[in-house]
């Protein structure tokens, strides 16, 4: 894919629009308040939301490795040696395979001096590899 040089006025238009779009959907608001709730990563390839906590519930779904998710609510449950799951949309998953993260925001930086100076990239996440001794 090529890289367009966008005049100032194209740049405009296109972000009105964009703001515009995300404005008409309901979902894509959301995505710029998680600061209210915490957040977990899925760390496993999968996990299992159940209808209930504990051992005689019902698989309802399941989130995906990489997936945030909102943790509404932690609960412990008697009979684990890891008691604690979290209340998340749509049924219950045990914290076992969930990362907490947060969703810290990289401070806006405007004034560039002609020397340059140092900055700091981020990326939503990185993969860890694990070394495995059995060769």
């Amino acid at each position: 894919m090529a890289f367009q040089l966008l005049s100032r006025r194209e740049f405009l238009r296109r972000s009105f629009l964009g703001a515009a779009a995300a404005g008409c959907f309901p979902a894509a608001g959301r995505l710029l308040e998680h600061g209210s709730l915490p957040l977990g990563r899925i760390t496993a390839a999968s996990v299992q939301v159940w209808n209930k906590p504990g051992k005689d519930a019902e698989s309802v779904y399941q989130f995906q490795r990489d997936q945030l998710v909102q943790l509404y609510q932690p609960i412990e449950v008697d009979g684990y040696r890891n008691p604690l799951w979290y209340r998340v949309w749509g049924g219950y998953i045990h914290s076992a395979r969930v990362q907490p993260v947060e969703f810290n925001y990289q401070p806006f930086v405007a004034d560039i001096p002609e020397t340059g100076c140092l900055f700091e990239v981020s990326v939503p996440y990185t993969r860890s590899y694990r070394l495995e001794r059995g060769e």
